[in-house]
């Protein structure tokens, strides 16, 4: 992950859940009730108590509390669609949200009247806090939905309407400002905040759409669609719109018993992002479900060499993965010839090599050093040095199994990837004086439910493969999650090897899948971050048990193929809208001084116009 995708991850700490509907229901009607109340006391704090209270309950109710009912019952049948985040209760919870700013300002209305002995103050913060909040509701509908800007005015217009409207009786009576004037006042600051607020979303827009031609307004929009509804769709129409395609190669390798297909382990070197349902983020799940219901055998996906870049644009192209896949079943070349598992360390770069048949399988790690993605270009390169040590193939699974706060990726020509590259040639020299054709094999998968996504492992569970030859026996655990907590690594690795494996590697396939569920400054769980670490070890050691003693002679085959015409993000276009969008942002926090001028022009004119 690039550091721009690092800042742009982050952002997910701003997501936020939504109470109940009903404790929604109780907050508003309190605070409604509150504000009434504590208004009323202020300006007429030497009225009987008993007085200021019910004239306080009937004040809050119909000027704060009814317009959010009002709004929501109306509005909600407008914002039902398929392309819709907005339910009843998430249109309440806004109305609430602009509830408390509204009360707020009349508060300090009712303060500020009683210190210039103007009651009149009160109805100008009201017609404030109303206007402000017209401003509020426009700028989250029209980012939150895919209306007009026609539409969202009309949309955010109906609760700051229907509190003018609920005022309006008390105003002759009570604030001593008339309808015409507050009408007018009102008409004026909607106009002004409501400029205010296209004007702050053109500047927010203005860098994604400028560079990629795209709305980042629908980006965002995209975003929020399928982080609360699990619609992808309109999200990746806007990545096909800025893909690329290319051909990106994928390993199947295979175990046969005397019998049928044990297991199969899949590496594509396709990145599995970059959230929830989006792209390729589900592809790890997918394709070991689709194989696992094709063959019976078991199946588990590792992550090669890939960035962001290499995210599918669309769930859609996953077909084309699995295509490739499906057509790499039918080996006829099956062998018994294997090395036993072997480890090269170059300080902190610790490269294993199998030999199965004609390939050389590497696996890398920095652990307990954090680190992330390895660029496909590393990958060649240590595939190349492999090769150069007399191995026909070679494909390196990226272990992908440290991950702490700060995460930075591999990439080509520095100081790592030429140790990378060293390792690999001198553990492919280690594995070919290990080799033989005694070869045993058991693959064991978790139970779907065993774990939850919340937890940072997906779908796909936990599967252990064990490779036995003569007599060293090799566990492959192969985690659906994205990156691990320092440590936890050497913990599970320690623990199996106390019952029988000799040598063991944890990986993780990086789904994202489990990206975008979690409110962590991250935006997802890596393995071992919450959740038992007792009960997830507990599980590995009794897989590796049950796969040690199911152990059977195996023979060996594998193919390597270029998945050809995918259409991925591409790594330009990933760093271009990972730095655009960063970029909005800091556009959005700059250009808040558009709204604090539209605020303070406000209230200059309402008291020229209506308190001098």
């Amino acid at each position: 992950m690039s550091t721009e995708m690092e800042r742009t991850a982050s952002l997910y700490r701003w997501l936020f859940q939504l109470p109940t509907m009903k404790k929604l229901l109780i907050f508003s009607i309190a605070a409604s009730l509150c504000i009434g109340v504590t208004v009323r006391i202020i300006i007429y704090f030497s009225m009987p108590l008993i007085s200021n209270m019910i004239i306080g309950f009937i004040q809050g109710v119909s000027a704060l509390f009814i317009p959010i009912v009002l709004s929501t019952l109306i509005v909600s049948p407008i914002m039902k669609g398929e392309e819709s985040v907005w339910d009843r209760r998430r249109l309440y919870a806004l109305s609430t949200i602009c509830m408390l700013f509204l009360g707020t300002a009349c508060i300090v209305g009712a303060i500020a009247s009683i210190l210039a002995n103007r009651t009149a103050i009160v109805s100008v913060a009201f017609v404030f806090g109303a206007s402000f909040i017209f401003m509020l509701r426009l700028l989250v509908i029209r980012a939150m939905s895919k209306f007009s800007t026609f539409r969202s005015s009309i949309v955010a217009l109906t609760q700051p309407l229907f509190c003018i409207i609920a005022i309006l009786p008390f105003q002759e009576l009570t604030f001593s400002l008339g309808v015409v004037e507050l009408l007018i006042m009102f008409t004026i600051t909607v106009i002004i905040f409501g400029f205010a607020a296209l004007v702050y979303l053109w500047l927010v827009d203005r860098p994604i759409l400028k560079m990629l031609k795209v709305s980042g307004i629908d980006f965002l929009y995209g975003f929020l669609l399928d982080w609360i509804e699990n619609k992808s769709y309109v999200l990746e129409e806007k990545f096909e719109k800025i893909g690329e395609e290319t051909s990106l190669p994928v390993l199947t390798l295979l175990f046969k018993d005397s019998n049928a297909l044990n297991s199969v382990l899949v590496v594509p070197n396709i990145h599995p992002g970059p959230f929830k349902t989006v792209g390729s983020s589900q592809m790890p799940y997918i394709i070991a479900k689709e194989i696992k219901e094709k063959t019976g055998a078991i199946v588990s996906v590792a992550h090669g060499p890939s960035t962001h870049g290499q995210n599918l644009v669309a769930a859609k192209e996953i077909k084309k993965v699995l295509k490739i896949i499906e057509n790499s079943l039918n080996q006829p070349n099956f062998v018994s010839k294997a090395s036993q598992f072997v480890t090269y360390e170059k300080d902190e770069v610790k490269m294993s090599c199998q030999i199965f048949g004609d390939l050389a399988l590497l696996i890398v790690t920095l652990s307990p050093i954090s680190f992330d993605d390895i660029s496909p270009e590393l990958g060649e390169q240590v595939r190349k040095a492999a090769i150069s040590e007399g191995m026909k193939d070679s494909f390196l699974i990226d272990a992908h199994n440290c991950g702490g706060e700060v995460i930075t990726p591999i990439l080509p020509n520095s100081e790592t990837a030429k140790k990378m590259i060293y390792a690999a040639k001198m553990a492919v020299k280690k594995a070919k004086s290990k080799m033989s054709t005694e070869i045993k094999a058991y693959a064991v998968q978790s139970k779907p439910d065993e774990f939850h996504k919340w937890e940072g492992i997906g779908p796909a569970g936990i599967t252990v493969h064990v490779v036995e030859v003569q007599g060293q026996r090799a566990a492959y655990i192969i985690i659906d999650g994205n990156n691990m907590i320092p440590g936890l690594r050497e913990k599970i690795i320690g623990d199996v090897k106390k019952i029988g494996i000799d040598e063991a590697e944890v990986l993780t396939s990086d789904t994202h899948i489990v990206n975008a569920v979690s409110l962590d400054p991250k935006g997802y769980h890596a393995v071992g971050q919450i959740g038992d670490h007792k009960k997830l070890i507990t599980t590995i050691v009794n897989m590796t048990k049950e796969a040690i003693t199911s152990l059977k002679p195996v023979k060996i085959s594998y193919a390597i193929k270029e998945v050809e015409k995918i259409k991925i993000v591409g790594e330009k276009q990933m760093k271009l809208l990972t730095t655009q969008i960063v970029k909005s942002v800091s556009n959005a926090k700059k250009s808040l001084a558009i709204l604090v001028s539209a605020a303070l022009l406000n209230i200059v004119l309402q008291v020229s116009l209506f308190l001098l």
